[in-house]
């Protein structure tokens, strides 16, 4: 059995808790809906491997294992291709691995949004693939 805890394809990671000045790392989290915060928005172009692309949302309770979205139901984000996507925090669940275990998403406790690149047994991934136009959802 791969040791999937050590296994990584690989992660962009947009922080929007306040970072501490020595470790670079959140030294807090974002309250998302104390700001009006609904969801979450961007673009991205080039090639997404259907069902390797992970949006999750880290907090402080499930950084290392976090949510994402479609993650109660899916095993990657519903991304087909290049073009705009956006989802609400009422999207964001799981992570399907951990079933029922899985701790529940707190938007409240928001400390990154993270593009990961999943990993598997069969071999390489090939993806080429830019994500802009980040954008904090109000509606």
């Amino acid at each position: 059995m791969p040791a999937w805890a050590s296994i990584w394809g690989n992660m962009v990671i947009l922080f929007l808790a306040k970072s501490d000045p020595i470790l670079g790392a959140p030294a807090g989290s974002y309250d998302a809906p104390a700001h009006g915060v609904t969801g979450f928005a961007f673009n991205i172009d080039g090639t997404v491997p259907p069902g390797h692309l992970r949006v999750a949302v880290a907090t402080a309770e499930n950084d290392g294992t976090a949510a994402y979205w479609d993650g109660a139901t899916m095993n990657a984000s519903p991304l087909d291709g290049p073009g705009h996507c956006e989802f609400r925090w009422s999207e964001v669940g799981g992570p399907m691995y951990l079933g029922a275990g899985a701790p529940p998403f707190d938007p409240t406790k928001i400390l990154s949004i993270r593009f990961d690149m999943t990993a598997d047994t069969s071999g390489p991934t090939p993806y080429d693939f830019c994500v802009s136009k980040l954008l904090l959802l109000t509606n």
